[in-house]
């Protein structure tokens, strides 16, 4: 049988296998290497940005009818007459309702002349001579230049 082969004092096949070990050894440190590499390279991805949406202010209708004012004297503002409003109904105790008679002269005023009334003034009501109907006049008004409740342009801003 022939002696084994030796490379100095070990036998071969320690040889080898340390040869292995030392190559596995390297390939795993290069591979470590590699992805301490890779991962330190790749920056982390944000979220896409989200689409911003509009914000689109729209005035209360509800508040906007409210600073209408409605009063039985004159203004004490300068303004342009826009014109006259006027109705009649059948006598109830809400026709002779100030709020009642002050919600339906906005309505009729901004149905007619949208966001350039500014105010109703002069409101008189009237009894028929029968006693069984009501009649509202008043006129409607737009203020020259700004004021704390006017709805036209240059007013106050849309929605506050």
């Amino acid at each position: 049988m022939p002696p084994a082969s030796r490379v100095g004092n070990a036998p071969a096949s320690r040889v080898r296998s340390r040869g292995l070990a030392t190559l596995a050894a390297a390939l795993l440190t290069a591979g470590m290497s590699l992805l301490a590499a890779c991962s330190s390279e790749v920056e982390p991805q944000e979220p896409p940005p989200q689409p911003q949406q509009a914000i689109i202010k729209v005035p209360d209708k509800a508040l906007d009818r409210e600073r209408l004012q409605v009063q039985t004297g004159n203004l004490a503002l300068p303004y342009d007459q826009l014109g006259e409003l006027e109705y009649t109904e059948p006598f109830s105790p809400r026709a002779i309702d100030d709020d009642y008679i002050d919600d339906k002269l906005r309505a009729m005023a901004m149905r007619k002349w949208g966001d350039q009334v500014d105010a109703v003034i002069d409101v008189k009501t009237a009894l028929s001579s029968d006693e069984s109907e009501v009649s509202v006049t008043a006129q409607a008004v737009k203020v020259r230049g700004d004021c704390s409740f006017c709805r036209h342009q240059g007013g106050y801003p849309a929605g506050q």
